[in-house]
């Protein structure tokens, strides 16, 4: 009888034994995951900072670009204003201009080649022009 009872106390030390080992096992693996988890949510977490300064450096940027945009549309009507206001002031003067037939065959000739350049696609090379005469007009 005393022998049973040495085999159920050694029988169930080994149970407890055995029990407590895996129980510390679980409880160590669980406690690695959780600090790994941990690691890895702070690591997302610097992430999500870093990717919220760059939104908010985007922002501004789209910002600047938009006032700077609105800037030059404003200067480029300004300008234009006074283009047309400097060409209303002397438009009497260009009324009767008149180029010379050597000029106009010039601008007949530059006509042609543009054209041709239009037409010609990329394969064509783009001939020089004649040398222009160094004549003075009449």
């Amino acid at each position: 009888m005393i022998a049973r009872w040495i085999v159920a106390v050694l029988l169930s030390s080994l149970l407890t034994g055995a029990g407590t080992y895996f129980w510390g096992y679980h409880h160590g693996e669980t406690a690695v995951q959780a600090k790994t988890s941990s690691a890895t949510v702070s690591k997302l977490g610097e992430a999500l900072a870093e990717h919220a300064d760059l939104v908010r450096d985007s922002k501004a940027a789209s910002l600047r670009i938009s006032q700077l945009l609105a800037d030059k549309a404003e200067f480029d009507q300004q300008t234009t204003q006074e283009l047309r206001d400097a060409l209303d002031e002397n438009a009497g003067l260009r009324a009767d201009l008149r180029y010379s037939e050597r000029v106009m065959q010039q601008l007949v000739a530059a006509r042609e080649r543009a054209i041709n350049a239009a037409t010609g696609g990329l394969g064509n090379a783009m001939q020089r022009p004649p040398p222009i005469p160094d004549q003075r007009p009449e």
